[in-house]
């Protein structure tokens, strides 16, 4: 624990798991309830190019407000996006659009927040086996298979929004984590 490293791998850890149990049954559920999975594949195949294309945007923003901030605002985001699908959950395409373009242009603006972190490091901190690590922790919060099994048990609402309280509460300290890890 005393190394800033393992410190950044426990964060990473921990900051993921709040808004996997929607991710993991989102899709699904809107199959499940009859929206076709032909215009979901189309939905997510639209929205790739404007986010790819908003990339560079989102970095110089990340520049202007700090990582700490950046990731406070964007993850705050995400838990208001997925609890609007969670409570209206609508089958309209036009509202899933917007939605999933919102939610994969949080994402990409999360996952860079976390590489500035990762590449703040000094070459020699950066070793093999930490990105070994990093990727096995990155697995680790995807485990859509045990969430999945979760979900059939209490059912896919409210596994979404135990998740997305469950980030709130690791949000409200992350101020604290920040200062842990340095």
């Amino acid at each position: 624990m005393k190394s800033k490293y393992c410190r950044t791998i426990i964060f990473f850890l921990i900051y993921y798991q709040g808004l996997k149990f929607y991710e993991a049954g989102y899709d699904y559920e809107l199959v499940k309830s009859g929206f076709s999975r032909d215009t979901s594949n189309s939905i997510s195949n639209l929205i790739v190019l404007p986010v790819l294309g908003l990339t560079f945007f989102m970095t110089g923003l990340i520049n202007k407000t700090g990582l700490q901030p950046s990731l406070i605002t964007t993850l705050l985001a995400q838990c208001a996006l997925y609890t609007f699908n969670i409570l209206v959950f609508s089958h309209n395409p036009h509202i899933i659009v917007v939605t999933q373009f919102l939610a994969q242009t949080l994402i990409t603006y999360k996952n860079m927040i976390l590489y500035i972190i990762i590449n703040s490091f000094p070459l020699h901190g950066l070793s093999g086996m930490f990105i070994t690590i990093m990727l096995s922790v990155w697995n680790l919060g995807e485990l859509k298979t045990f969430n999945t099994l979760i979900i059939d048990v209490f059912g896919w609402k409210a596994c979404a929004l135990f998740g997305v309280g469950l980030q709130i509460v690791i949000i409200c300290y992350i101020p604290k984590i920040f200062e842990w890890i340095d």
